[in-house]
């Protein structure tokens, strides 16, 4: 058979027979390409931003105030006992004697995280993502392995100084090029004792960086942060945001910068303090720049008000013209998951006194950067 065909090829004119080798090649090389831009995900990157909101697992952490999240079994002890009757506010007290966080919600946690964070890229999920509220890299990690199918490559935490042992976190399909580091936040509590100071500053997280790499071989500078909640002054939020403007302005010839968590600006402050228009002087503002009519990612039932807790800030190279741009019609609020809202559209937490509901109390928030062609 092969000389039979050998023989027909040889009886073509040879012009003919060069040019058909030739549009196999083409097609063959065409084929390749396609191929390699399909699988290399050469030319946009999807990032989201998500507070997960208390993702603990069921042992103690040495030297954290965890003891909400426990089994009940485990928490008849004299000591358990003794530890929440401290507690002055009567729902966190009821909290710490009376939840039972057990295996069984842990995983259930942890399975519908895993579907609100696979709603984008047809059941793909973001190649970055930036987290808050993880109490260790071990419960991160068996999220990623057990329920997002191990297909984040880099899992990063580094414990930090938060009393009840909640950290910022990343998982990303792009590769780490340095090891990542947790910056610590150079707080001033101004006008409080030493013991107050170590009191307030045991509810701030560090700003977690990670240096990544982009397809194209560009570097990303990823940070993750949760900054201190409103019951703490506006001031502290104003020096964090400082610091990270501090940590950022060196890569401004040499990385696309990129910060997302949770920055836990109200929608009273943010008018109050005009945070988006201050901020917007050295960063792109994901909810400013984009995302439409969107409410916010988190609702405050007693004032019936929505805020934009969680935030995405790119540096200004990436606002059009370089290799990579933020794609400002990408920019949105992601609630297709079933549970994630209720009726009305408000963020659904996992669980509350009627038993399990929804997934977290904040909506996740995702954007695009695109590779320019």
């Amino acid at each position: 058979m092969r000389n039979h065909v050998r023989n027909e090829w040889m009886k073509m004119p040879r012009p003919y027979v060069m040019a058909m080798i030739l549009v196999l090649m083409l097609g063959a090389f065409g084929c390749s390409l396609v191929q390699k831009r399909q699988s290399s995900g050469l030319d946009d990157v999807y990032l989201m931003s998500f507070n997960v909101e208390n993702l603990f697992d069921t042992t103690h952490d040495e030297g954290k105030d965890d003891y909400a999240f426990l089994p009940l079994s485990a928490k008849q002890t004299a000591f358990h006992k003794a530890f929440c009757a401290k507690i002055k506010v009567q729902s966190w007290k009821d909290e710490c004697l009376l939840k039972d966080w057990t295996e069984e919600k842990l995983q259930a946690k942890m399975k519908r995280l895993a579907g609100a964070i696979l709603q984008v890229k047809k059941g793909e999920g973001p190649d970055v993502i930036f987290l808050a509220e993880v109490e260790n890299k071990a419960v991160l990690e068996r999220l990623n392995r057990e329920y997002l199918g191990s297909r984040y490559k880099e899992v990063v935490l580094i414990e930090g100084q938060d009393k009840r042992g909640i950290d910022v976190a990343i998982l990303s399909k792009l590769p780490l090029n340095s090891p990542p580091k947790l910056h610590q936040i150079p707080f001033r509590f101004e006008g409080q004792s030493r013991a107050e100071q170590a009191k307030s500053l045991g509810d701030t997280r560090g700003i977690l960086a990670a240096e990544l790499k982009l397809p194209d071989g560009s570097l990303l500078m990823a940070y993750s942060l949760h900054l201190p909640n409103p019951m703490h002054p506006a001031a502290l939020r104003t020096q964090a945001l400082a610091f990270l403007k501090e940590l950022s302005a060196p890569l401004a010839q040499t990385h696309y910068v990129v910060a997302a968590g949770d920055f836990n600006i109200t929608a009273e402050e943010n008018e109050k303090e005009q945070r988006t228009v201050e901020v917007a002087k050295d960063w792109l503002v994901a909810h400013a720049e984009g995302c439409g009519d969107c409410r916010g990612t988190y609702y405050y039932r007693p004032l019936k008000v929505w805020s934009f807790l969680d935030w995405m800030v790119f540096s200004k190279n990436l606002s059009g013209g370089g290799a990579w741009a933020l794609d400002r019609s990408s920019i949105e609020v992601l609630t297709a998951y079933d549970g994630q809202v209720n009726a009305e559209g408000h963020p659904l937490s996992f669980e509350d006194r009627s038993g399990v509901m929804g997934v977290s109390d904040h909506l996740p928030l995702g954007a695009v950067l695109k590779r320019s062609r």
